[in-house]
């Protein structure tokens, strides 16, 4: 087993196992926030915490990934963080004054029920949040794994800290809910800042002919990532837009319980993307590609089936019986969420290979019928509805992926999505060793 691929394993475990720590925090935290709030403010905050996230996919331009790609083919650490640096408040300016102009139309309509303060609120600090996310990409670059799982643990615990403080122990309610946001976004941005900079310094010169690289690359990385992100979260707003937020905050929670599988490919596919761009054989690139895709799968199918057995009761459990009609949309999302597996990892092989205009095709059209449906469903079935739109669409945006990738690599659907005795030899090898290691004391 060559010295990379045990590399390749140990990273990816290691962020896997960050990500399982992160989802328990998050978990602690939704419960709080759960019991804390009314059904309706609950509906509030959901809108409120997805829009920093649907605020970079909108106009982060896909600097994170430009960042990730040019670091791994060693372009200067300092020249991409100082270019980004810049970026971060350009961009957060103009969406600033865009949010300016229409923003009455937004409250009316896909942000219905959030105040005027709590939108503001988020669009002063994009800046800060767009450091974050372009600065990740530098140290997901670097394939520093260990400092990545350290800012995703740091960004959950500092969040859950802030909203036993402000909703438990001050009693502000939603208030107190979304303050704890803020700080999050500010205490993570000064934090990350000072470790990229103290990688390679910092200077105010930006590389121009750099930056127009990066913004190209970004641009197509953009298109493609902007519309699969709406295909898995315009649900919500148009949910807010068709229905009552009692809805919203139901599909919220199922919604929350899917979203523990896409942890499996995210984690994965964080240490797959630098390792794909930094390697120059097509050939490797598609091998490796299908390898980890069949593994993924496995994993993700076998955990699926553990969420679909004892998902209704831990939706008791956790957050209240009063949230019992969330069980239906989670089970609906479940094939969807699958599916989504293989689209994440094979994403990163057009990626990697500089292909996007694959995934901008792929995206654009899961996007297409993921809103068609949902205007469809959403006012007959509710959340169900929304349900049944993020599954169709996720699974017609991953069997475009799928036939483009096996006709360029030649390797079969089989080859891609079955996994081989070899593989699992492989891993229990490999999971032997690293028990052995474990138990002598080692590394």
């Amino acid at each position: 087993m060559a010295t990379g691929e045990l590399g390749f394993r140990r990273n990816a475990a290691e962020v896997f196992v960050a990500r399982v720590l992160v989802v328990f925090i998050l978990v602690a935290t939704n419960v709080v926030v759960t019991r804390k709030l009314s059904t309706s403010a609950r509906g509030v905050y959901a809108l409120v915490v997805a829009l920093p996230v649907m605020l970079q996919m909108l106009a982060g331009l896909g600097i994170n990934q430009a960042n990730i790609y040019y670091v791994s083919r060693a372009t200067r650490v300092r020249d991409v963080v100082v270019n980004s640096f810049y970026l971060c408040f350009i961009i957060g300016a103009a969406l600033l004054l865009l949010a300016w102009g229409i923003h009455p139309q937004l409250l009316r309509t896909l942000l219905r029920g959030m105040g005027v303060g709590y939108f503001f609120l988020i669009v002063a600090l994009m800046p800060l949040s767009f450091m974050d996310l372009f600065f990740t990409g530098v140290i997901q670059g670097l394939q520093k794994f260990r400092l990545f799982n350290t800012r995703r643990v740091w960004v959950a615990g500092v969040n859950f800290a802030a909203v036993i403080v402000g909703v438990v122990i001050l009693g502000r309610g939603l208030t107190g809910a979304i303050a704890a946001l803020a700080v999050t976004i500010f205490a993570t941005a000064a934090m990350f800042f000072v470790i990229v900079v103290r990688f390679d310094g910092f200077d105010l010169r930006p590389d121009l002919p750099l930056a127009g690289k990066m913004m190209r690359y970004g641009g197509k990385s953009y298109l493609a990532s902007l519309a699969s992100y709406l295909s898995y979260r315009l649900d919500v707003y148009l949910l807010t837009f068709l229905v009552d937020l009692k809805k919203v905050a139901y599909y919220a929670v199922a919604v929350s319980m899917v979203e523990i599988l896409w942890y499996i490919p995210d984690s994965i596919g964080v240490v797959l993307f630098p390792r794909l761009s930094a390697t120059q054989s097509e050939s490797e690139v598609h091998e490796f590609t299908a390898q980890v895709c069949r593994l993924t799968l496995l994993i993700t199918v076998a955990s699926a089936a553990v969420i679909a057995l004892l998902g209704r009761p831990l939706i008791v459990l956790l957050f209240h019986k009063r949230y019992l009609p969330s069980a239906d949309p989670m089970w609906l999302l479940l094939p969807g969420a699958v599916s989504m597996a293989v689209y994440k990892i094979l994403w990163r092989n057009f990626s990697g290979r500089d292909r996007q205009h694959v995934t901008v095709v792929a995206s654009a059209l899961a996007l297409a019928m993921n809103v068609g449906i949902n205007l469809w469903l959403i006012p007959r079935l509710g959340a169900s509805g929304a349900a049944i739109a993020s599954t169709f669409s996720y699974t017609f945006g991953t069997a475009i992926l799928l036939v483009v990738f096996v006709r360029q690599s030649g390797l079969g659907y089989r080859d891609t999505l079955v996994v081989r005795r070899a593989d699992l030899r492989e891993e229990w090898a490999w999971i032997r060793g690293r028990l052995a290691r474990s138990g002598g004391g080692g590394v």
